[in-house]
């Protein structure tokens, strides 16, 4: 069975660090996953009826009508996540911390007799699982989830898109697929600071630039969004002030956020 092409939001979910987890825990993890996913998508305004969700083991890929306002998914969707993520954290403890990575793209997919598939959403697939993002996400230590979007998506929707949307906030991100395809996907970590605030680029090792201090040799420069192979990190160390809070009604402002959470 196959049927024409769809158009539509992709958006996929990916927990860290799932294969690390003893079946119990993954079993947990999976359970919450989806409650955080379902509850953000209805916090979005999105009817859950229309939505397509495949099952992705440590993931879900879901799929939501290419009528959804992209401000619902940019902004109320990803509040959602944050805010039920913090919600969960507070629930458990580090041995079932929930961390995403959340990738989000526009366009056509098809299904066959075995679910669904596309250029976009394999191309998505790759951005969430780019060692790039994995390795925004580990600096990013207190944060709850990284999202990245298509560079299709951060050029059309959210560079050209609602005011609201923080544009200091996305950074550059490229990486080589093993099939020598470049990809570049848009990361946003929520929680740290904006790109203007200090959020950094991290290069790999090269013979004209000075070494930096990261493991491996490679150098730490400011972001140079032109850079074709920039990647933005934030810095160690970095602290939010106590006056910041994610933005959504759910939100507590009494709450110091984000919290110090160890990693586990």
């Amino acid at each position: 069975m196959t049927s024409g092409p769809l158009s539509c939001w992709i958006v996929l979910l990916d927990i860290e660090n799932f294969g690390m987890r003893d079946d119990a825990v993954q079993a947990m993890l999976r359970r919450e996953m989806y409650q955080v996913a379902e509850f953000a998508l209805t916090r979005a305004g999105v009817d859950l009826g229309q939505c397509l969700m495949e099952d992705r083991g440590d993931g879900v890929l879901i799929l939501i009508p290419s009528a959804t306002p992209p401000a619902r998914l940019l902004q109320e969707f990803t509040w959602g996540l944050e805010n039920d993520l913090v919600a969960h954290q507070e629930r458990y403890n580090d041995n079932y911390r929930m961390r995403l990575r959340v990738g989000l793209n526009h366009g056509l997919v098809v299904l066959d007799s075995r679910g669904w598939t596309g250029t976009d959403i394999a191309d998505l697939a790759r951005l969430v699982d780019a060692e790039p993002v994995r390795q925004v996400f580990a600096r990013a230590s207190r944060a709850h989830l990284v999202l990245v979007v298509s560079d299709n998506v951060y050029r059309s929707m959210v560079r050209g898109g609602d005011r609201g949307i923080d544009l200091a906030a996305y950074g550059p991100t490229d990486f080589v697929t093993k099939h020598g395809q470049t990809l570049r996907g848009w990361v946003t970590v929520p929680g740290y600071p904006a790109l203007s605030e200090g959020l950094l680029e991290v290069r790999g090792d090269r013979r004209d630039e000075p070494r930096g201090d990261r493991p491996d040799g490679g150098s730490i420069t400011p972001l140079d969004s032109h850079v074709s192979d920039s990647v933005f990190l934030p810095p160690d160390g970095v602290t939010t002030p106590m006056s910041h809070t994610p933005p959504g009604p759910l939100h507590d402002p009494d709450d110091d956020w984000p919290r110090e959470t160890p990693e586990p």
